[in-house]
């Protein structure tokens, strides 16, 4: 019997192939579905799975930002403590 997925399953399941890393046998075994069928949705929303990887990649440009402005306000306060404590 032929199995339907909606849109949704079949999008969630190339986004899954994408980010975990696995092989395409392993993630159409883990989801139940036929290598063929994975396959044929990766062509199918390969565009929609290039604009997941676009913000995938504009997602850690801003967390690295955020993360160095955060390094660089810990850093001021451990200096800013620093003359606190000496001037005491």
């Amino acid at each position: 019997m032929r199995k339907n997925y909606d849109k949704e399953f079949k999008e969630n399941a190339v986004e899954h192939l994408l980010v975990s890393g696995k092989t395409l046998e392993q993630v159409a075994d883990d989801l139940g579905c036929s290598k063929s069928a994975l396959a044929k949705w990766k062509v199918t929303y390969k565009g929609k799975a290039s604009e997941f990887e676009k913000t995938k990649d504009e997602e850690l440009i801003r967390l690295r930002k955020e993360n160095r402005n955060l390094l660089m306000e810990r850093d001021i306060l451990k200096k800013s403590l620093g003359i606190f404590s000496r001037t005491q």
